[in-house]
């Protein structure tokens, strides 16, 4: 098993779209809401996963 350092300081980009909550597979309740966020380390498929989010 691998350990990496995520330091504060790191130079990450900037948010993408992910769309609606239905398109990363979540429910509205209410309101229109629109999701961002970026991967840091990992992906969504992936054993690690730092992601960002509003």
């Amino acid at each position: 098993m691998t350990m990496t350092a995520y330091l504060q300081t790191v130079q990450r980009g900037t948010l993408e779209s992910w769309g609606t909550p239905e398109d990363i597979g979540s429910e509205t309740v209410e309101g229109s809401p629109h999701c961002a966020g970026r991967f840091d380390l990992g992906g969504p498929d992936g054993t690690v996963l730092a992601a960002c989010t509003p």
